[in-house]
């Protein structure tokens, strides 16, 4: 295992100047050659990518430091599509060893080849509502399911032949739902393995492939021949989009960000697009080197989009303008007293800030809302002075990522400010009070 930390990824930026679809490459510390295809995030909040010329599982952290774990002895592993488990691992295909692994959070890796069909390449895999992993087989048309104690089951009835699975992705409907690249057709799977085909509105020869479940309640797929990118409703009403998508681009993966739209890669042409909820397409290119081949993509825990250059043995990130949101206010700790330190919490958010700030405010202790900011009171502490007395005291919180600052969260007033230790009024004209005169006890007889 090597671990490498990413010098440009350890300076943050502050926002200023960023902009949505910036594409920045990262490559330090995966070894090469390495095929990097495929990407996730883990339950780690970490990046986990698998490198399919290297055989190895990769991790990154947001901030950027690089461990890779070597899958052995099988020299024919060829890991393909990688997924988070309910239990808490990382799940991953072997499109060439014809197994299932499994790897801990910790890089402890375990693979399970029993109960899978001999002659089939595993391709696509993804968490199932049952708890369960599910993924695909080819050329044999079978949906195979694996519990976390790596007992296999696979399913064929219902499936057409010579079909040629790839992807596979839970949907909102409690199904897994599948792709086709040589049936043109869309598949669905109960849990209980009952399968449905659709095919009406793709376009033959389309060679769907990639899909994932979208922020609209349907389901998105890509169509690696036909330049398209498809929709699919749970009822099987199925719509094409093309306008946008540039040559023979051949999209390939698809993924939901967290900017609510569908960001896809574009094998053939070396970009990452976004499709919106309603259709509309943008393509991206600019900072993707050339002949890179961008493959497999997924959304980050840093509210970005991370995909995976098979050619290049990258990561690429694409910011996506998604900013922190509080999901818990911060809280002020301390007695609000003249004189003791107040001491605020930055609270919880999403889309992992890298800095945060603090501003203070005074408010009126009848309408706790007329606040006002304190000028100077910026720290992460504050000692409220004789100004406060008889107010209430609240701090709000800016946090920060690649992609800006939030707007602020702010705390719960605090109680009434007022005086620890009564402290009598000065009076310089007064002399200083008489020392004790000592008493002599008095003894009689």
């Amino acid at each position: 295992m090597a671990a490498v930390v990413i010098g440009a990824m350890v300076a943050v930026a502050s926002g200023a100047g960023a902009a949505v679809g910036d594409i920045t490459e990262l490559s330090a510390g995966i070894t090469q050659p390495s095929g990097v295809i495929d990407v996730t995030t883990g339950p780690d909040g970490n990046l986990w990518f698998t490198e399919q010329t290297g055989r190895r599982i990769g991790r990154m952290t947001p901030t950027g430091t690089v461990s890779e774990f070597a899958i052995g002895p099988s020299a024919d592993a060829e890991p393909n599509e990688i997924t988070t488990g309910a239990d808490g691992n990382l799940w991953f295909t072997e499109f060439l060893g014809k197994r299932v692994g499994r790897v801990t959070p910790a890089g402890v890796i375990t693979e399970f080849s029993e109960g899978i069909h001999a002659g089939a390449s595993v391709l696509g895999i993804t968490a199932g509502p049952d708890g369960n992993i599910w993924f695909t087989e080819s050329p044999n048309s079978t949906i195979g399911r694996i519990t976390p104690d790596g007992v296999v089951t696979e399913y064929s009835a219902g499936i057409s032949p010579e079909a040629r699975l790839v992807g596979i992705t839970a949907g909102p409907d409690g199904n897994l739902w599948f792709t086709e690249a040589f049936g043109d057709r869309i598949g669905r799977i109960t849990p209980q393995g009952v399968v449905t085909e659709f095919s009406a509105g793709i376009t033959p020869g389309a060679g769907p492939s990639g899909i994932t479940a979208g922020p609209d309640g349907n389901l998105w797929f890509t169509e690696v021949n036909g330049n398209r990118i498809g929709r699919i409703t749970p009822q099987g009403v199925i719509t094409e989009f093309s306008a946008g998508i540039t040559g023979a681009a051949a999209p390939q993966d698809i993924a939901a960000g967290a900017d609510g739209n569908l960001w896809f890669t574009e094998r053939d042409g070396n970009r990452v697009g976004w499709i919106t909820p309603t259709g509309v397409i943008t393509e991206l290119s600019s900072g993707i080197s050339a002949a890179s081949e961008p493959w497999g993509i997924s959304a980050g825990p840093d509210g970005n989009i991370w995909f995976a250059e098979v050619d290049g043995g990258r990561l690429g990130r694409v910011l996506t303008g998604v900013v922190p949101t509080s999901t818990a206010a911060p809280t002020v700790a301390g007695s609000a007293m003249q004189g003791e330190v107040l001491t605020a919490t930055t609270g919880t958010w999403t889309a992992l800030p890298t800095s945060y700030s603090y501003q203070w405010q005074r408010c009126a202790a009848a309408d706790p809302s007329s606040c006002t900011a304190i000028v100077g009171a910026t720290s992460s502490t504050f000692i409220p002075v004789a100004a406060d007395l008889g107010a209430v005291l609240r701090v709000a919180v800016t946090a920060t990522n690649l992609n800006g600052p939030s707007v602020p969260a702010t705390s719960a007033p605090s109680a009434v400010v007022g005086t620890s230790i009564p402290i009598p009024p000065a009076d310089a004209g007064s002399a200083p009070p008489p020392a004790p005169v000592p008493v002599t006890p008095k003894f009689t007889g």
